[in-house]
């Protein structure tokens, strides 16, 4: 087998799907190897290590997740359009991307602390929406930090729930009542 950019990429894609399935810290990269097909050694041809994979999938996923936010509110006319789109395509993304949302979701807790002031993400995207919405006097809480909270309660743990079977999936199909309930949490006023 040849180890060029296929084999990198099928390491990240197997690592991804056993970070998810086994988590991050149960999996070795003797289990990413097998799934992969390939020795063990070969893992380090790509990567220097297990975290530097979970690493590059994390950023890799939260950085596009934020260029795909911003993309949703740069489109909307105004911002509850903005928000609505935003919980519709993480719904969708959750759905269609199984792996890659819950292990944003899962390993947030090993790795946002690398996050930069620097890097993309979608935290400053959503409180710059929300900065917004509180500059329009469209959101009744008036603390910015607050209100991005609040903004991702309704999604995440609803998505949790389908995680831990509490919840029926698909996620798309509670989308509607998950704006409505993210618009409620913030206090938005419709002018």
């Amino acid at each position: 087998m040849r180890h060029g950019p296929t084999t990198r990429q099928t390491i990240l894609d197997q690592a991804l799907r056993l970070f998810v399935e086994q988590g991050f810290t149960e999996t070795t990269t003797r289990d990413i190897a097998k799934a992969c097909g390939i020795s063990e050694g070969a893992i380090y041809r790509h990567f220097q290590s297990k975290d530097e994979i979970g690493w590059e999938l994390f950023h890799d996923s939260y950085a596009a997740m934020a260029e795909r936010l911003q993309g949703l509110i740069d489109a909307a006319p105004d911002f509850a359009a903005a928000l609505r789109a935003i919980v519709a395509d993480l719904c969708r993304l959750f759905d269609d991307e199984p792996f890659r949302f819950r292990y944003l979701l899962l390993a947030q807790h090993a790795f946002l602390h690398r996050v930069t002031a620097a890097m993309k993400s979608p935290i400053k995207v959503l409180r710059g929406l929300v900065e917004r919405g509180i500059a329009e006097g469209r959101i009744g809480v008036a603390d910015p930090a607050l209100a991005t909270a609040f903004a991702q309660g309704p999604l995440l743990f609803a998505a949790q729930s389908i995680v831990y079977r509490a919840l029926e999936p698909p996620l798309a199909a509670h989308a509607e009542q998950i704006q409505q309930a993210t618009l409620r949490s913030l206090g938005y006023r419709a002018k």
